[in-house]
């Protein structure tokens, strides 16, 4: 699922049409700098790279640890809808 797969259904679950904005790695590196080192900044902007275009590692985590299936992100985004308010 690709973060505007993510918007999409975030989308949906408040009822409303949201759209995404992809920025410079430079302006975000820029912007994030003011809230965290720019250490933690580096890792997370160099993950999210090495991540495109590449789909995610599935594992059975969820549902050894719990006993349950994991939830989609479509649920998810439904049981928080109030937190995007």
């Amino acid at each position: 699922m690709t973060h505007a797969d993510q918007v999409d259904e975030i989308g949906a679950a408040i009822g409303r049409t949201l759209r995404m904005e992809e920025i410079p790695a430079h302006d975000a590196c820029e912007q994030m700098t003011r809230y965290a080192p720019p250490a933690i900044v580096d890792a997370v902007l160099g993950q999210l790279a090495a991540a495109v275009g590449r789909p995610p590692a599935l594992t059975d985590t969820v549902r050894r640890v719990t006993g349950r299936p994991p939830r989609t992100f479509a649920d998810w985004a439904r049981e928080h809808a109030a937190d995007f308010g």
